[in-house]
């Protein structure tokens, strides 16, 4: 079986539905906002410079970010104990 690259997720604002059909090429497109006007994808982490890059050239893009998630804190026990404590005070 094989392995599952490492994943980037991009947040891109667009300004257009014709743009969403050009942002197919470049990875996964996981969801798409047409009233709010963005989109969440997923592209390979090894290649994620070059297709911002490419994205960001293309016409009716306003914005390309990356997204925070990988980022956040995955273990909320310190969180809970700290609530349970405030609450306990209270």
């Amino acid at each position: 079986m094989s392995e599952i690259p490492a994943r980037t997720e991009l947040i891109i604002g667009f300004l257009n539905q014709r743009s969403l059909r050009q942002l197919a090429k470049f990875g996964d497109m996981r969801y798409a906002s047409l009233k709010m006007h963005y989109a969440i994808m997923y592209v390979n982490q090894a290649d994620e410079q070059q297709q911002i890059e490419k994205i960001k050239q293309l016409r009716g893009i306003k914005s390309v970010a990356v997204a925070p998630t990988a980022t956040l804190a995955a273990d909320f026990a310190e969180l809970n104990q700290q609530l349970s404590e405030d609450s306990q005070l209270s």
